[in-house]
């Protein structure tokens, strides 16, 4: 089984080495130097993927309203109140409602949440 990396390399480095083989340097000692895999690199070189894609879905909150979620949860536990799962799922669909999404949380997740 092939145990998938680490990513060890910054948006500069990608955008770096990106430059530095348009300026002619060799593709394979750039992405050495730089520690960036092959694939990732030739995609990036080539404009297949964006810069800035991330792998997975796309998330349904933005970083604004996780930050929301996040001062929430640490102004509760200063006042040790603890936050149940299910007061938290009910926090996210009230944040999503009001952006208009319709998005259902899957069966399991509330499940395993209450």
């Amino acid at each position: 089984m092939h145990m998938k990396m680490p990513k060890n390399y910054s948006k500069d480095d990608l955008v770096n080495a990106i430059n530095e083989v348009r300026d002619g340097a060799k593709i394979r000692e750039t992405e050495r130097k730089y520690n960036i895999p092959h694939a990732t690199f030739m995609d990036k070189l080539k404009e297949k993927t964006p810069l800035d894609a991330r792998k997975g879905p796309p998330t349904i909150l933005t970083l604004n309203e996780e930050n929301l979620l996040v001062c929430w949860l640490k102004g509760m536990a200063k006042k040790g109140i603890p936050v149940e799962p299910r007061q938290l799922i009910d926090a996210v669909q009230e944040l999503i409602k009001k952006d208009g999404q319709k998005v259902h949380l899957l069966k399991e997740d509330l499940e395993e949440s209450g």
